[in-house]
């Protein structure tokens, strides 16, 4: 599930891509490997962020909660990754960067925030909008008491899995031997219902990689 609110301008392109990414969770999942760092939602929002760059805009994305640890303004956060440091890329670069792009922000984590984080999590997110209001913003989550204080948002949730998609993920994630846990998938009713949902294919899949099934009840 998650919580999005599209870019408010830029150019025509960038108001297509930011409404048709709004629109929820139809799309196969993207890459596996990302997982292992955030969970199955993230993967959505790694999708998402190769979209938006693939069409010109500037997608960033973010552990919402580690970032709200360090108090730090978003665009000094980002630069602070590796791949940013290393190319010497700092706040004012990003910023630079962007032209007469807006930014996406793609926050992953708010299910996480703490009862003690809460508030600096709250105030975060409401700088953020006010700070780049014509930023597209998504915010990925599990159901979570607290909703996130995006004005003009709403709520997308991820569809369940066609056996087509999870097939394109189990090839993704195992390659050639996508076709032996798809069989074992496909012939168990139980199994057959519980991986059409996001997480849970994950889990099993990586259960299947690392040789561990036989936790698995049939």
């Amino acid at each position: 599930m998650g919580y999005c609110r599209p870019q408010r301008q830029g150019r025509t392109h960038s108001n297509r891509t930011s409404a048709g990414l709004c629109q929820g969770g139809d799309r196969p999942l993207g890459d596996p490997g990302v997982r292992h760092l955030w969970g199955v939602v993230s993967t959505t929002l790694v999708q998402i962020a190769q979209r938006t760059i693939a069409e010109g805009g500037l997608a960033f994305l973010v552990d919402l909660p580690f970032w709200v640890r360090t108090g730090m303004e978003i665009l000094q956060f980002v630069a602070q990754a590796p791949a940013f440091a290393r190319r010497g890329l700092d706040a004012k670069a990003l910023l630079e960067l962007r032209g007469t792009e807006p930014f996406f922000f793609l926050l992953n984590g708010w299910n996480e925030i703490s009862e003690g984080t809460a508030e600096s999590a709250v105030q975060a997110l409401r700088e953020l909008e006010q700070n780049y209001p014509s930023a597209g913003i998504i915010v990925a989550t599990r159901t979570h008491r607290l909703r996130p204080p995006l004005p003009g948002a709403f709520r997308a949730q991820l569809l369940t899995l066609r056996r087509s998609q999870r097939d394109q993920y189990l090839v993704i994630a195992l390659g050639k031997s996508a076709n032996d846990l798809a069989a074992k998938l496909n012939n168990s009713r139980t199994l057959d219902g519980l991986t059409r949902t996001p997480l849970i294919l994950a889990e099993v899949t990586e259960l299947f990689r690392i040789g561990r099934m036989n936790w698995v009840v049939w």
